[in-house]
């Protein structure tokens, strides 16, 4: 659906150049719901920019269905664009037209005629249960309301590919999961592909099922959202999941002073059905260690539990190896903090 290849952008002004975007491969499928993650300045929203061609890139290939975006004439790339909706950050409504306005000027644009526009609208006001916000105007609508406008708009030509880019980050957080919820219903009903643009994990979690992590203007983690949440391998995600997890304070995971104590802190990660397995009392049992529980959660993501501990083990130092080994064996993937 969208092939990424090799691609770069660079900013230049009169006295330096700054390159946002370096060397970014990637394959988004039909009926995807990819995440894009990263921190302020990992290039996620030069990237976005580039798939629609708001930005050019410096080099590099954006295949839309097989087509190269980025080498096609303007009139094929306004028809091209057409097929690609954009929800914003800040809705980017027209705040002196009302709600049937807004969603009707893509579809003015495009040349249609009066009467296909209202029962086109009327459609949309309906998938994004708006029904009643009808004529009102952008000032009389909350922020959650303003966003489902938006997605009407992006909805209206009918398009194979919506890019968002932090259309959640202006919400609070009941009105950011009902945004999602919808997304995920037009995803599912219509097929439409969504590239999301966000820096908060909670989004890709409910949202996604693919991710890619950014960091200064690299990618660099992608896969399936469970398999890459499951083990993170750069600072940057290490730093979103902990954060995102929980908080565990620094003197609750220093060591005891006891020197005659064997200690361990292991951050230790389960999926599926090993949640509901007693792996750990069955290791307390065989290895005669002690277990000191010092954080954990354990959540649901795309129909997969996984969860996270944090704990103290002491013991014998041959029994704390012994043990460590054990859960190995069981297929629990572990840290040593």
């Amino acid at each position: 659906m969208i092939e990424i290849k090799e691609l770069c952008k660079t900013y230049i002004s009169e006295k330096q150049s700054f390159e946002a975007l370096k060397n970014i491969n990637l394959e988004v499928d039909k009926g995807d719901i990819f995440g894009i993650i990263g921190l302020s300045g990992a290039g996620k929203s030069s990237l976005v920019r580039c798939i629609n061609m708001l930005e050019k890139p410096t080099s590099g290939e954006i295949l839309i269905e097989g087509k190269d975006i980025t080498k096609v004439s303007a009139t094929e790339l306004r028809k091209m664009r057409k097929k690609i909706g954009m929800i914003f950050q800040h809705f980017n409504l027209l705040m002196n037209s009302t709600v049937y306005e807004n969603i009707a000027f893509p579809l003015k644009i495009s040349g249609m005629k009066k009467e296909q526009i209202n029962k086109k609208v009327d459609k949309l006001l309906e998938i994004v249960d708006l029904v009643d916000k009808k004529e009102s105007y952008p000032s009389q609508l909350s922020g959650g309301q303003k966003q489902r406008v938006g997605i009407a708009r992006a909805l209206a030509n009918d398009p194979e590919i919506i890019l968002c880019d932090e259309a959640t980050s202006a919400l609070d957080p009941n009105t950011t999961q009902s945004i999602l919820n919808l997304l995920q219903d037009i995803n599912r009903k219509y097929n439409i592909t969504i590239v999301v643009i966000t820096h908060e994990m909670k989004v890709i979690k409910s949202l996604c099922n693919k991710v890619a992590v950014m960091e200064q203007g690299e990618v660099v983690e992608e896969g399936n959202v469970i398999d890459v949440f499951s083990y993170p391998k750069t600072k940057t995600l290490k730093s979103f999941l902990e954060e995102d997890i929980f908080y565990v304070p620094e003197d609750i995971i220093e060591k005891d002073l006891d020197n005659n104590i064997h200690q361990e802190i292991l951050k230790i990660s389960f999926i599926g059905d090993k949640s509901k397995s007693p792996i750990i009392s069955d290791m307390v049992k065989h290895y005669n260690v002690d277990i000191s529980i010092l954080a954990g959660n354990i959540e649901n993501i795309q129909n997969t539990n996984l969860g996270h501990l944090i704990v103290k083990i002491s013991g014998e130092k041959d029994a704390i190896n012994d043990a460590i080994d054990y859960l190995s064996k069981n297929d629990l993937i572990m840290e040593v903090i």
